[in-house]
Protein backbone atom coordinates (compact mmCIF):
# COMPACT_ATOMS: atom_id res chain seq x y z
CA UNK A 1 0.00 0.00 0.00
CA UNK A 2 3.03 2.39 0.52
CA UNK A 3 3.03 3.03 -2.99
CA UNK A 4 0.12 4.68 -3.43
CA UNK A 5 -0.69 6.07 0.42
CA UNK A 6 0.92 9.78 -0.43
CA UNK A 7 -2.10 10.68 -3.01
CA UNK A 8 -4.50 9.08 -0.97
CA UNK A 9 -3.53 10.87 2.28
CA UNK A 10 -3.32 13.89 0.45
CA UNK A 11 -7.09 12.79 -1.21
CA UNK A 12 -8.16 12.38 2.53
CA UNK A 13 -7.12 16.23 3.67
CA UNK A 14 -9.23 17.12 0.84
CA UNK A 15 -12.01 15.10 0.81
CA UNK A 16 -12.48 15.63 4.75
CA UNK A 17 -12.34 19.45 4.18
CA UNK A 18 -14.60 19.07 0.99
CA UNK A 19 -12.36 22.14 -0.42
CA UNK A 20 -10.78 22.35 -3.66
CA UNK A 21 -7.28 23.69 -5.06
CA UNK A 22 -4.81 23.92 -8.45
CA UNK A 23 -2.23 22.35 -7.07
CA UNK A 24 -4.12 19.67 -5.15
CA UNK A 25 -5.34 18.72 -8.66
CA UNK A 26 -1.91 18.77 -10.34
CA UNK A 27 -0.85 16.33 -7.57
CA UNK A 28 -3.23 13.99 -8.22
CA UNK A 29 -2.80 13.72 -12.37
CA UNK A 30 0.79 13.55 -11.76
CA UNK A 31 0.27 10.49 -9.07
CA UNK A 32 -1.93 8.96 -10.96
CA UNK A 33 -0.38 5.93 -11.43
CA UNK A 34 -0.34 5.08 -7.72
CA UNK A 35 -3.91 4.94 -7.41
CA UNK A 36 -5.01 1.42 -6.44
CA UNK A 37 -6.66 -0.90 -9.17
CA UNK A 38 -6.46 -4.65 -7.80
CA UNK A 39 -7.72 -6.72 -5.85
CA UNK A 40 -5.34 -7.09 -3.59
CA UNK A 41 -4.74 -3.34 -3.49
CA UNK A 42 -8.28 -3.04 -2.81
CA UNK A 43 -7.62 -5.60 0.14
CA UNK A 44 -4.88 -3.94 1.24
CA UNK A 45 -6.81 -0.31 1.62
CA UNK A 46 -9.72 -2.25 3.96
CA UNK A 47 -7.37 -4.36 5.85
CA UNK A 48 -5.83 -1.56 6.90
CA UNK A 49 -6.26 -1.58 11.03
CA UNK A 50 -5.05 1.91 12.38
CA UNK A 51 -7.66 4.04 9.81
CA UNK A 52 -10.51 0.71 9.60
CA UNK A 53 -11.01 -0.62 12.28
CA UNK A 54 -8.42 1.49 15.00
CA UNK A 55 -10.51 4.68 15.35
CA UNK A 56 -14.32 4.07 15.40
CA UNK A 57 -15.32 8.17 15.46
CA UNK A 58 -17.23 8.09 18.21
CA UNK A 59 -15.06 9.33 21.09
CA UNK A 60 -17.57 12.39 21.64
CA UNK A 61 -20.58 10.34 22.36
CA UNK A 62 -18.55 8.27 24.96
CA UNK A 63 -16.96 11.71 26.40
CA UNK A 64 -20.61 13.24 27.29
CA UNK A 65 -22.68 10.12 28.07
CA UNK A 66 -23.30 9.54 32.12
CA UNK A 67 -20.62 6.27 32.61
CA UNK A 68 -17.81 8.42 34.40
CA UNK A 69 -17.07 11.24 35.84
CA UNK A 70 -13.06 13.21 35.98
CA UNK A 71 -11.76 14.86 39.06
CA UNK A 72 -11.74 18.59 38.56
CA UNK A 73 -7.75 18.60 38.56
CA UNK A 74 -8.22 16.10 35.72
CA UNK A 75 -10.41 18.22 33.69
CA UNK A 76 -8.15 21.36 34.02
CA UNK A 77 -4.54 19.41 32.53
CA UNK A 78 -6.63 18.59 29.64
CA UNK A 79 -5.23 19.84 26.63
CA UNK A 80 -7.93 19.21 23.93
CA UNK A 81 -10.65 21.31 23.73
CA UNK A 82 -12.86 18.66 22.56
CA UNK A 83 -12.69 16.76 25.48
CA UNK A 84 -12.98 19.21 27.86
CA UNK A 85 -16.30 21.41 26.54
CA UNK A 86 -17.95 17.39 25.74
CA UNK A 87 -17.81 16.67 29.15
CA UNK A 88 -19.52 19.54 30.16
CA UNK A 89 -21.96 19.85 26.70
CA UNK A 90 -20.51 23.23 25.95
CA UNK A 91 -21.80 25.09 22.62
CA UNK A 92 -18.85 25.34 21.35
CA UNK A 93 -17.36 21.45 21.44
CA UNK A 94 -13.90 22.57 19.16
CA UNK A 95 -12.94 25.78 19.50
CA UNK A 96 -10.23 26.31 16.76
CA UNK A 97 -9.46 22.12 16.51
CA UNK A 98 -10.33 19.93 13.66
CA UNK A 99 -13.22 17.37 14.76
CA UNK A 100 -11.39 14.22 15.54
CA UNK A 101 -15.11 12.05 14.98
CA UNK A 102 -15.79 13.80 12.07
CA UNK A 103 -12.27 13.41 10.02
CA UNK A 104 -11.82 9.61 10.92
CA UNK A 105 -15.19 8.64 9.71
CA UNK A 106 -14.95 10.46 6.45
CA UNK A 107 -11.28 9.36 5.94
CA UNK A 108 -13.42 5.40 6.48
CA UNK A 109 -15.72 7.09 3.78
CA UNK A 110 -13.14 7.95 1.33
CA UNK A 111 -11.68 4.65 1.30
CA UNK A 112 -14.68 2.96 0.89
CA UNK A 113 -15.68 5.08 -1.92
CA UNK A 114 -12.17 4.21 -3.53
CA UNK A 115 -12.75 0.46 -3.33
CA UNK A 116 -16.26 0.90 -4.54
CA UNK A 117 -15.13 2.82 -7.47
CA UNK A 118 -12.03 0.97 -8.33
CA UNK A 119 -14.19 -2.67 -8.20
CA UNK A 120 -16.71 -0.55 -10.27
CA UNK A 121 -14.04 -0.77 -13.02
CA UNK A 122 -12.87 -4.21 -12.62
CA UNK A 123 -13.74 -7.56 -14.19
CA UNK A 124 -13.00 -10.41 -11.61
CA UNK A 125 -11.80 -13.93 -13.07
CA UNK A 126 -14.29 -16.56 -11.83
CA UNK A 127 -11.96 -17.75 -9.24
CA UNK A 128 -11.39 -14.41 -7.48
CA UNK A 129 -14.90 -13.83 -7.89
CA UNK A 130 -15.32 -14.60 -3.83
CA UNK A 131 -12.64 -12.13 -2.72
CA UNK A 132 -14.16 -9.55 -4.86
CA UNK A 133 -17.90 -9.95 -3.39
CA UNK A 134 -16.14 -10.02 0.05
CA UNK A 135 -14.34 -6.71 -0.74
CA UNK A 136 -17.40 -5.31 -2.06
CA UNK A 137 -19.29 -5.91 0.90
CA UNK A 138 -16.43 -5.20 3.23
CA UNK A 139 -16.40 -1.43 1.87
CA UNK A 140 -20.24 -1.04 2.09
CA UNK A 141 -20.35 -2.22 5.62
CA UNK A 142 -17.55 0.34 6.25
CA UNK A 143 -19.35 3.21 4.71
CA UNK A 144 -22.32 2.32 6.18
CA UNK A 145 -20.97 1.80 10.06
CA UNK A 146 -18.98 5.14 9.26
CA UNK A 147 -22.34 7.10 8.53
CA UNK A 148 -24.23 5.75 11.03
CA UNK A 149 -21.55 6.63 14.06
CA UNK A 150 -22.00 10.37 12.46
CA UNK A 151 -25.48 10.10 12.18
CA UNK A 152 -25.08 9.59 15.98
CA UNK A 153 -23.16 12.51 16.62
CA UNK A 154 -23.98 15.05 14.44
CA UNK A 155 -27.29 14.73 13.22
CA UNK A 156 -30.82 15.05 14.85
CA UNK A 157 -32.97 11.93 15.53
CA UNK A 158 -35.37 10.45 13.32
CA UNK A 159 -37.82 11.15 15.39
CA UNK A 160 -36.94 15.06 15.47
CA UNK A 161 -38.88 16.16 12.58
CA UNK A 162 -38.55 20.04 12.91
CA UNK A 163 -34.70 19.24 12.19
CA UNK A 164 -35.22 16.98 9.32
CA UNK A 165 -32.92 19.51 7.45
CA UNK A 166 -29.64 18.63 9.56
CA UNK A 167 -28.84 14.87 8.03
CA UNK A 168 -25.17 13.94 7.25
CA UNK A 169 -23.63 15.03 3.78
CA UNK A 170 -23.50 11.87 1.86
CA UNK A 171 -20.33 11.36 0.07
CA UNK A 172 -21.04 8.48 -2.20
CA UNK A 173 -17.56 9.45 -4.48
CA UNK A 174 -14.17 10.30 -4.07
CA UNK A 175 -13.91 13.16 -5.94
CA UNK A 176 -12.65 16.07 -3.57
CA UNK A 177 -13.79 18.38 -5.90
CA UNK A 178 -17.15 17.82 -5.24
CA UNK A 179 -18.71 20.33 -2.27
CA UNK A 180 -21.03 18.80 0.35
CA UNK A 181 -24.14 19.79 1.17
CA UNK A 182 -26.14 17.89 4.14
CA UNK A 183 -29.02 15.36 3.09
CA UNK A 184 -31.86 15.12 5.18
CA UNK A 185 -31.91 12.77 8.54
CA UNK A 186 -34.47 10.75 6.21
CA UNK A 187 -31.97 10.48 3.68
CA UNK A 188 -28.89 9.78 5.79
CA UNK A 189 -30.80 6.82 7.25
CA UNK A 190 -31.60 5.62 3.96
CA UNK A 191 -28.51 5.70 2.79
CA UNK A 192 -26.66 3.66 5.70
CA UNK A 193 -29.40 1.21 6.01
CA UNK A 194 -28.90 0.73 2.14
CA UNK A 195 -25.12 0.31 2.72
CA UNK A 196 -25.38 -2.17 5.46
CA UNK A 197 -28.28 -4.08 3.60
CA UNK A 198 -26.41 -4.32 0.15
CA UNK A 199 -23.23 -5.35 2.50
CA UNK A 200 -25.11 -8.35 3.65
CA UNK A 201 -25.67 -9.90 0.49
CA UNK A 202 -22.10 -10.07 -0.14
CA UNK A 203 -20.58 -11.00 2.70
CA UNK A 204 -19.79 -14.39 4.16
CA UNK A 205 -21.29 -15.63 7.35
CA UNK A 206 -18.02 -15.98 9.17
CA UNK A 207 -14.47 -14.47 9.31
CA UNK A 208 -11.00 -15.54 8.94
CA UNK A 209 -10.02 -12.46 11.28
CA UNK A 210 -12.20 -10.39 13.54
CA UNK A 211 -11.21 -7.04 11.87
CA UNK A 212 -12.87 -8.09 8.57
CA UNK A 213 -17.02 -7.52 8.29
CA UNK A 214 -19.10 -10.52 7.72
CA UNK A 215 -22.86 -11.10 7.46
CA UNK A 216 -23.39 -11.50 10.61
CA UNK A 217 -21.69 -7.86 11.36
CA UNK A 218 -24.03 -6.38 9.01
CA UNK A 219 -27.04 -8.53 10.41
CA UNK A 220 -25.73 -7.11 14.18
CA UNK A 221 -25.25 -3.61 12.64
CA UNK A 222 -28.86 -3.25 11.22
CA UNK A 223 -30.17 -4.63 14.71
CA UNK A 224 -28.48 -1.85 16.12
CA UNK A 225 -29.75 0.56 13.55
CA UNK A 226 -33.42 -0.02 13.86
CA UNK A 227 -33.50 -0.37 17.57
CA UNK A 228 -32.31 3.72 17.33
CA UNK A 229 -35.14 4.47 15.05
CA UNK A 230 -37.67 2.73 17.17
CA UNK A 231 -38.22 -0.24 14.16
CA UNK A 232 -38.42 -2.62 16.51
CA UNK A 233 -39.52 -6.02 14.80
CA UNK A 234 -36.95 -5.17 12.18
CA UNK A 235 -34.15 -4.92 14.96
CA UNK A 236 -35.59 -8.06 16.34
CA UNK A 237 -35.64 -10.01 13.00
CA UNK A 238 -31.71 -8.66 12.08
CA UNK A 239 -30.71 -9.62 15.74
CA UNK A 240 -32.15 -13.45 15.36
CA UNK A 241 -30.26 -13.69 11.94
CA UNK A 242 -27.03 -12.82 13.76
CA UNK A 243 -27.97 -14.73 16.33
CA UNK A 244 -28.82 -17.76 14.26
CA UNK A 245 -25.44 -17.52 12.68
CA UNK A 246 -23.78 -18.01 15.88
CA UNK A 247 -25.28 -17.07 19.31
CA UNK A 248 -22.52 -18.31 21.71
CA UNK A 249 -21.83 -16.31 24.83
CA UNK A 250 -18.58 -16.06 27.45
CA UNK A 251 -18.92 -17.55 30.43
CA UNK A 252 -17.48 -14.87 32.78
CA UNK A 253 -17.17 -17.78 35.29
CA UNK A 254 -13.63 -18.92 32.88
CA UNK A 255 -12.31 -15.81 32.62
CA UNK A 256 -9.42 -14.83 34.75
CA UNK A 257 -10.13 -11.46 37.34
CA UNK A 258 -6.12 -12.29 38.35
CA UNK A 259 -5.26 -10.13 35.25
CA UNK A 260 -4.86 -6.18 34.62
CA UNK A 261 -6.71 -6.39 31.59
CA UNK A 262 -8.89 -9.45 31.61
CA UNK A 263 -10.34 -10.23 28.58
CA UNK A 264 -7.89 -11.07 25.50
CA UNK A 265 -6.37 -9.06 23.64
CA UNK A 266 -7.70 -7.52 20.22
CA UNK A 267 -10.65 -9.57 20.98
CA UNK A 268 -9.09 -12.64 19.76
CA UNK A 269 -10.85 -16.08 20.79
CA UNK A 270 -13.81 -13.95 22.35
CA UNK A 271 -16.79 -16.03 21.00
CA UNK A 272 -18.72 -12.76 21.57
CA UNK A 273 -16.69 -9.91 19.41
CA UNK A 274 -18.50 -10.35 15.57
CA UNK A 275 -16.62 -7.25 14.65
CA UNK A 276 -13.51 -5.69 16.23
CA UNK A 277 -13.72 -1.69 16.16
CA UNK A 278 -11.74 1.01 18.83
CA UNK A 279 -12.49 4.30 20.32
CA UNK A 280 -10.56 6.42 18.92
CA UNK A 281 -7.68 7.87 21.53
CA UNK A 282 -8.74 10.27 24.15
CA UNK A 283 -6.46 11.08 26.92
CA UNK A 284 -9.51 11.33 29.33
CA UNK A 285 -10.50 7.67 28.76
CA UNK A 286 -6.98 6.54 30.10
CA UNK A 287 -7.78 4.44 33.67
CA UNK A 288 -5.61 6.93 35.82
CA UNK A 289 -7.92 9.60 34.79
CA UNK A 290 -11.84 8.53 34.62
CA UNK A 291 -13.88 6.77 37.30
CA UNK A 292 -16.71 5.27 36.89
CA UNK A 293 -19.80 6.65 38.10
CA UNK A 294 -20.72 5.56 41.35
CA UNK A 295 -24.34 5.19 41.18
CA UNK A 296 -23.76 2.72 37.80
CA UNK A 297 -20.96 1.04 40.18
CA UNK A 298 -23.68 0.64 42.85
CA UNK A 299 -26.21 -1.12 39.97
CA UNK A 300 -23.96 -4.28 39.90
CA UNK A 301 -24.85 -7.21 42.53
CA UNK A 302 -21.89 -9.04 44.62
CA UNK A 303 -22.18 -11.99 42.78
CA UNK A 304 -22.12 -10.14 39.57
CA UNK A 305 -18.50 -11.24 38.55
CA UNK A 306 -18.91 -8.08 36.13
CA UNK A 307 -18.36 -6.33 39.00
CA UNK A 308 -14.97 -7.90 39.08
CA UNK A 309 -14.06 -8.34 35.76
CA UNK A 310 -14.88 -4.53 35.16
CA UNK A 311 -13.33 -2.95 37.42
CA UNK A 312 -10.63 -2.18 40.06
CA UNK A 313 -10.42 -0.18 42.79
CA UNK A 314 -8.47 3.46 43.02
CA UNK A 315 -6.99 4.14 46.19
CA UNK A 316 -9.02 6.81 46.69
CA UNK A 317 -11.91 4.39 47.03
CA UNK A 318 -12.72 5.01 43.56
CA UNK A 319 -13.21 2.58 40.37
CA UNK A 320 -11.75 2.72 37.01
CA UNK A 321 -12.63 0.19 33.69
CA UNK A 322 -10.41 -2.23 32.79
CA UNK A 323 -13.41 -4.64 31.25
CA UNK A 324 -12.98 -3.70 27.58
CA UNK A 325 -12.92 -6.34 24.91
CA UNK A 326 -10.05 -5.40 23.54
CA UNK A 327 -7.99 -6.51 26.29
CA UNK A 328 -6.56 -3.11 27.12
CA UNK A 329 -6.91 0.79 27.87
CA UNK A 330 -8.89 1.49 25.04
CA UNK A 331 -12.43 0.89 24.60
CA UNK A 332 -14.21 -1.81 22.48
CA UNK A 333 -17.19 -0.40 20.41
CA UNK A 334 -18.18 -2.95 17.85
CA UNK A 335 -21.29 -5.28 17.64
CA UNK A 336 -21.05 -8.59 19.89
CA UNK A 337 -23.17 -11.14 20.87
CA UNK A 338 -24.30 -9.63 24.09
CA UNK A 339 -25.54 -6.56 22.33
CA UNK A 340 -27.97 -9.03 20.33
CA UNK A 341 -29.37 -10.55 23.16
CA UNK A 342 -30.05 -7.27 24.88
CA UNK A 343 -31.82 -6.20 21.48
CA UNK A 344 -33.73 -9.24 21.23
CA UNK A 345 -35.14 -9.38 24.96
CA UNK A 346 -35.81 -5.68 24.54
CA UNK A 347 -37.56 -5.68 21.81
CA UNK A 348 -39.30 -8.90 22.91
CA UNK A 349 -40.79 -7.01 26.19
CA UNK A 350 -41.71 -3.78 24.30
CA UNK A 351 -43.97 -6.18 21.97
CA UNK A 352 -45.42 -7.96 24.99
CA UNK A 353 -43.99 -11.17 24.88
CA UNK A 354 -42.68 -10.31 28.45
CA UNK A 355 -41.47 -14.07 29.75
CA UNK A 356 -39.79 -14.43 26.28
CA UNK A 357 -37.57 -11.29 26.33
CA UNK A 358 -36.73 -12.17 30.01
CA UNK A 359 -35.36 -16.10 29.27
CA UNK A 360 -33.48 -14.47 26.42
CA UNK A 361 -32.16 -12.27 29.32
CA UNK A 362 -31.50 -14.73 31.90
CA UNK A 363 -29.79 -16.56 29.00
CA UNK A 364 -27.01 -13.84 28.90
CA UNK A 365 -26.99 -13.38 32.66
CA UNK A 366 -26.32 -16.67 33.71
CA UNK A 367 -23.06 -16.32 31.79
CA UNK A 368 -22.35 -13.34 33.97
CA UNK A 369 -22.71 -14.24 37.43
CA UNK A 370 -20.79 -16.75 39.40
CA UNK A 371 -21.89 -20.60 38.60
CA UNK A 372 -25.52 -21.76 41.08
CA UNK A 373 -25.72 -17.64 42.39
CA UNK A 374 -28.26 -16.18 39.35
CA UNK A 375 -32.14 -15.86 40.05
CA UNK A 376 -33.73 -15.35 37.22
CA UNK A 377 -36.28 -13.09 36.21
CA UNK A 378 -39.61 -14.00 36.12
CA UNK A 379 -43.45 -13.17 36.66
CA UNK A 380 -42.83 -9.46 36.64
CA UNK A 381 -44.93 -7.06 34.87
CA UNK A 382 -43.80 -5.29 31.01
CA UNK A 383 -42.73 -1.68 33.05
CA UNK A 384 -40.45 -3.53 35.49
CA UNK A 385 -39.14 -5.61 33.02
CA UNK A 386 -38.53 -3.22 30.68
CA UNK A 387 -36.68 -1.38 33.86
CA UNK A 388 -34.54 -4.40 34.43
CA UNK A 389 -33.21 -5.13 30.82
CA UNK A 390 -32.71 -1.34 29.94
CA UNK A 391 -30.51 -1.79 33.46
CA UNK A 392 -29.00 -4.80 32.28
CA UNK A 393 -27.73 -2.95 28.97
CA UNK A 394 -26.30 -0.05 30.66
CA UNK A 395 -24.21 -2.52 33.13
CA UNK A 396 -23.43 -4.71 30.07
CA UNK A 397 -22.83 -2.24 27.00
CA UNK A 398 -20.39 -0.22 29.51
CA UNK A 399 -18.42 2.15 27.32
CA UNK A 400 -19.16 0.10 24.26
CA UNK A 401 -20.22 3.49 22.53
CA UNK A 402 -23.51 2.91 22.89
CA UNK A 403 -24.97 4.63 25.90
CA UNK A 404 -24.83 8.13 23.82
CA UNK A 405 -27.59 6.50 21.17
CA UNK A 406 -29.41 4.66 24.00
CA UNK A 407 -30.07 7.97 25.45
CA UNK A 408 -31.14 9.85 22.31
CA UNK A 409 -33.60 7.08 21.94
CA UNK A 410 -34.71 6.28 25.45
CA UNK A 411 -35.69 10.31 26.11
CA UNK A 412 -37.96 10.22 23.45
CA UNK A 413 -40.16 8.49 26.11
CA UNK A 414 -41.31 9.98 29.00
CA UNK A 415 -40.79 6.97 31.12
CA UNK A 416 -36.81 6.52 30.30
CA UNK A 417 -35.68 9.73 29.97
CA UNK A 418 -33.17 11.07 32.05
CA UNK A 419 -31.68 14.70 32.64
CA UNK A 420 -27.84 14.04 32.53
CA UNK A 421 -25.45 15.71 35.66
CA UNK A 422 -22.16 16.83 36.07
CA UNK A 423 -20.07 19.30 38.80
CA UNK A 424 -17.16 20.75 37.60
CA UNK A 425 -15.19 23.14 40.07
CA UNK A 426 -18.14 23.53 42.26
CA UNK A 427 -20.47 24.56 39.04
CA UNK A 428 -23.53 22.01 38.18
CA UNK A 429 -24.04 21.70 34.56
CA UNK A 430 -27.15 19.97 33.21
CA UNK A 431 -28.35 18.07 29.99
CA UNK A 432 -32.44 17.97 30.01
CA UNK A 433 -34.01 15.01 27.70
CA UNK A 434 -33.90 15.95 24.09
CA UNK A 435 -31.76 18.79 24.14
CA UNK A 436 -30.40 20.44 20.83
CA UNK A 437 -26.36 19.46 22.30
CA UNK A 438 -27.61 15.66 21.65
CA UNK A 439 -26.39 17.19 18.35
CA UNK A 440 -22.68 18.32 18.10
CA UNK A 441 -21.70 20.89 15.74
CA UNK A 442 -19.94 20.21 12.51
CA UNK A 443 -16.27 21.31 12.92
CA UNK A 444 -15.62 24.99 11.55
CA UNK A 445 -12.65 23.84 8.93
CA UNK A 446 -15.41 21.64 7.37
CA UNK A 447 -18.48 24.71 7.54
CA UNK A 448 -15.78 26.91 5.94
CA UNK A 449 -14.92 24.35 3.03
CA UNK A 450 -18.52 23.80 2.22
CA UNK A 451 -22.11 24.68 1.77
CA UNK A 452 -22.89 22.62 4.88
CA UNK A 453 -25.66 24.38 7.19
CA UNK A 454 -24.86 24.14 11.01
CA UNK A 455 -26.99 22.61 13.07
CA UNK A 456 -28.29 25.43 15.65
CA UNK A 457 -27.20 24.19 19.12
CA UNK A 458 -28.89 26.61 22.31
Amino acid sequence: MKKYSLAISILIFQFMHTGCNPEFLDLKRDKAQMVPTSLSDFKAILDNFADINGNSGYSLGILSADEYYILDETWDLLSAAHQRNAYIWAEDIFESEDGMDWNTSYKKILYANLVLEGLDKLTPATEDMEEYRHIKGSALFLRGLAYYNLSQLFSPTLADSENNQYGLPLRLESDPTVVSERSSVEETYRQIIQDVSSASEFLSDTFVINTRPTRKAAYALLSRIYLQIGEYEKSLGFAESALAIDGTLLDFNTVDPSKRYPFPPNGAGNPEVIYYEVSNTSTVFTVSRSRIDTNLYDLYDEDDLRKDLYFYENTDGSHSFRGSYCGAYVYFTGPANDELYLNKAEVLIRSGNIQDGLDVLNTLLINRYRTDHFHPYMGINQREALQVVLSERRKELLLRGVRWSDLRRLNRHKETEKTLERTLHDTKYELPPNDSKYTFPVPESVIINSNIKQFPRK
